[in-house]
């Protein structure tokens, strides 16, 4: 490619990306927009790739895992509905939820937001007995030790009650642990079928994404990457 086509392409790309930015913009504020927000509070190691992974098979629901984005004002809504039919490569919207997971306090979210109707929360949370393990592993270049972890952990679940407090409507908020979605799935499936009122059931099988494995986005291990929920196989103790 010719250095003349080059400099041409990057500014049509860009014009191209503007476009479709702006035309989710104005769909997003038309009043009959099927869009809602349906965001998975949570931290790290909780399960929230998988449950994004069996969300976003649903057709209902789109999303592909942390989007990094900071909720100050209705058009960073905008910016995710973008991102997701961006990633997914969806330009049709035709889904019911655009999907976004939130996993950390540095990407605050306004109070005025959360008690939006256009939003829903699932609020995922995990025993620290696995979590905190697990947060030390991931973080080795972090030089994560017991402390951070715990500190992490705990000032997480501090701004996580504070937003269930602000909702703090049934019909928009929903706590679910990962131990209830590896022990007692199909329960915890038919209570988030309810909760978000969808047609279509969840499934543990669930489809690869782009993004699948990705670092930053998501889970990177190749637990995630298997389609399907991964159960812990334990020995039995001998007597």
């Amino acid at each position: 490619m010719s250095t003349s086509l080059k400099l041409l392409t990057k500014p049509i790309k860009q014009l191209a990306k503007t476009a479709i930015y702006n035309y989710y913009s104005f769909s997003f504020d038309k009043i009959q927009h099927p869009n809602k927000i349906l965001l998975i509070l949570g931290h790290m190691r909780a399960g929230s790739s998988l449950l994004t992974h069996i969300l976003n098979t649903n057709p209902e629901i789109s999303g592909f895992g942390e989007s990094h984005l900071r909720y100050a004002t209705g058009e960073d809504f905008k910016e995710l509905i973008y991102q997701v039919h961006r990633t997914l490569n969806k330009w049709q919207p035709s889904e019911k939820y655009v999907l976004d997971k939130v996993l950390h306090d540095s990407y605050l979210i306004d109070e005025n937001l959360l008690i939006s109707n256009k939003i829903c929360a699932i609020f995922l949370i995990r025993e620290p007995k696995e979590t905190l393990p697990s947060l030390i592993k991931i973080n080795p270049h972090k030089k994560w030790d017991e402390i951070k972890a715990l500190r992490y952990y705990t000032e997480r679940l501090e701004n996580l009650e504070k937003y269930a407090r602000l909702i703090n409507n049934k019909n928009r908020a929903l706590a679910v642990t990962y131990e209830q979605i590896i022990e007692n799935t199909e329960q915890v499936f038919k209570t988030i079928e309810k909760f978000l009122d969808l047609k279509n059931s969840l499934s543990e099988q669930y489809e690869i994404l782009p993004t699948t494995g990705t670092l930053y986005v998501g889970d990177s291990s190749e637990n995630i990457k298997t389609g399907s929920i991964v159960r812990k196989k334990y020995k039995i103790p001998r007597y």
